[in-house]
C-alpha cells in the first residue's frame, strides 16, 4: 500500500508548486500552524496558490487528487495536508486538510485578517472533516467541503 501513496502524493502536487523561498508570508505561516497540529513536518499534498485573478487556484481534479493524497495518508496514519488559498475580501484566506497521526482528517481554514482592518490577529480553526469532497461554488469555482461518511 506504500507506494500507492507515494503515487497519491506525486500525482497531487502540481509542476508550477512554489518553492518554499517562493511562498507568500500568510502561506508560511499557514504551513508552520499546520506542522504544529501535526506535531511536524508532513507529506505535502498539494499547495494552490492563485496564479491568474481570474481563475480558481485548483481545479476540481486537482483538489480531487490532493483529497485522495491526503485520505491515503491518514489510512495509514501518516501525517499529510494540502491547501488552497481562497478569494478574501481584505485578508489572506485559505482552506485545506490535515491527515493527523491518529488517521483523522481535518479541514482547516486561515483568514489573515478576519476583523478586515489591519489589527486582528490570524484565525486558523479546524473542524472534523469524515468525508472530504470538492464542491463548485458558483462565484469562487471548485473548493472543499466536508460531508459525514457515507454521502
Amino acid at each position: 500500500m506504500l507506494p500507492l501513496v507515494a503515487a497519491f502524493a506525486t500525482l497531487a502536487v502540481p509542476a508550477h508548486r512554489p518553492t518554499q523561498a517562493q511562498l507568500p508570508p500568510d502561506a508560511m505561516d499557514v504551513q508552520r500552524r499546520v506542522e504544529r497540529v501535526l506535531g511536524g513536518p508532513a507529506a505535502d499534498c498539494g499547495r494552490f496558490f492563485f496564479k491568474n485573478a481570474k481563475r480558481p487556484a485548483a481545479s476540481a481534479g486537482e483538489l480531487r487528487n490532493a483529497i485522495a493524497c491526503v485520505t491515503e495518508h491518514a489510512a495509514t496514519r501518516t501525517p499529510a495536508w494540502m491547501v488552497q488559498q481562497m478569494r478574501g475580501i481584505d485578508s489572506w484566506v485559505a482552506r485545506g486538510l490535515m491527515a493527523r497521526p491518529d488517521g483523522k482528517v481535518e479541514l482547516f481554514g486561515y483568514d489573515s485578517d478576519p476583523a478586515g482592518g489591519g489589527g486582528a490577529a490570524p484565525r486558523f480553526t479546524t473542524q472534523a472533516c469524515e468525508s472530504p469532497r470538492v464542491r463548485n461554488e458558483a462565484k469562487t469555482g471548485p473548493a472543499l467541503a466536508c460531508g459525514t461518511a457515507g454521502r
